[in-house]
């Protein structure tokens, strides 16, 4: 009875071992495992730009738009140093025109009108912002401030305002294309960070278009004294100085009609005009228009592209006037219209 007993308990052991697996005999559609992780470490050593803004006054964005002359714009740069923000040395604004290249950036030089770089420097542990050399007298730079977002991180604004002679750039006039060079014509920015070790950030690259702008006046009337059957100059008030500015190529010309006192007149063919490039040039009867700078084809003066400590640039005319024998005594006057042109 032993043996017997001793087998019974065998075979229900086996029983029940076997039917323990066949409970697992279904289908099954789906498995995970997360046991593994994805890393990325990323180096804290190098500055980082989050973002860039360029907007006018009211904080509206101005990149891939073009932007006025005499009025004030700034840059909102915030960036991150992980090692600490005092390891940060520059934060640097290059901006260029790209004269319709758009392959590389050019490194600022001595040319004011069509670069300039404006530059947050902290090497000496005592924060500042400046405008680089190249720019001075085309565009004014009004401050810089910065706010400490946390212990590595800041957010830094330059204010700056083009002035009269800065390049008009017909590129990027609403394309909106979003960051990067991709439009031709334009002012190009890259935006980029050094730190203490020498390392410099990815630049941030974008850009922006200039309105065309043009200025003239004329200080002092022509007038002089004298008969019929004289040249005379016309200078009882010394010659005239025209102070005139563009920023893209330009004509400059002067245009008279006949003097003319009541009835009685003066035709302007008497007349004649030195300064720039006219030499005694004489008008037309009935009256016509001179070029002092370009000519009628039209072919443009080349824009001004180097430093201008006035702004304006000044040419001075002289006249005279060749009085008809027979003409009646009078105070004989024509306006004298000086017009400047861009491209």
């Amino acid at each position: 009875m032993k043996g017997i007993t001793t087998i019974v308990v065998a075979v229900i052991a086996l029983l029940l071992i076997v039917p323990a697996a066949s409970v697992l005999a279904t289908d099954q559609g789906t498995a995970s495992d997360t046991n593994t992780t994805l890393r990325c470490y990323v180096q804290t050593g190098l500055p980082i730009i989050n973002s860039v803004k360029l907007m006018d006054s009211t904080g509206a964005l101005r990149n891939n738009t073009q932007i006025d002359v005499l009025q004030t714009y700034y840059f909102e740069i915030n960036a991150t140093q992980d090692a600490g923000w005092l390891n940060i040395t520059y934060v640097n604004i290059t901006l260029s025109y790209d004269f319709g290249d758009d392959s590389a950036l050019p490194t600022v030089t001595t040319t004011n009108n069509t670069q300039f770089r404006l530059v947050y420097d902290n090497t000496t542990g005592t924060e500042s912002f400046g405008l680089a050399a190249a720019g001075l007298g085309e565009v004014t730079f009004n401050g810089g401030s910065i706010t400490y977002v946390n212990s590595t991180s800041s957010v830094l604004n330059f204010s700056f305002t083009p002035n009269n002679e800065i390049r008009h750039a017909t590129g990027a006039a609403g394309t909106n294309n979003g960051p990067g060079f991709n439009d031709l014509n334009s002012w190009n920015y890259r935006v980029n960070a050094t730190n203490t070790d020498g390392q410099t950030s990815s630049n941030w690259d974008d850009e922006f278009g200039v309105y065309r702008y043009t200025t003239v006046s004329a200080a002092t009337d022509p007038e002089g004294t004298g008969s019929p059957g004289y040249t005379i100059p016309l200078n009882t008030n010394g010659d005239t100085t025209v102070t005139y500015s563009a920023n893209e190529q330009f004509t400059l010309t002067v245009a008279i009609g006949d003097l003319s006192d009541g009835t009685n007149t003066i035709t302007a063919d008497n007349v004649d005009v030195t300064g720039g490039n006219l030499a005694n040039a004489n008008f037309a009867s009935g009256g016509s228009t001179q070029y002092i700078y370009g000519s009628a084809t039209p072919t443009y003066h080349a824009a001004y592209d180097t430093y201008n400590p006035s702004v304006d640039h000044t040419v001075t005319t002289s006249w005279q006037i060749s009085i008809p024998f027979g003409t009646p005594t009078g105070t004989y006057t024509s306006t004298v219209t000086y017009t400047i042109t861009v491209a």
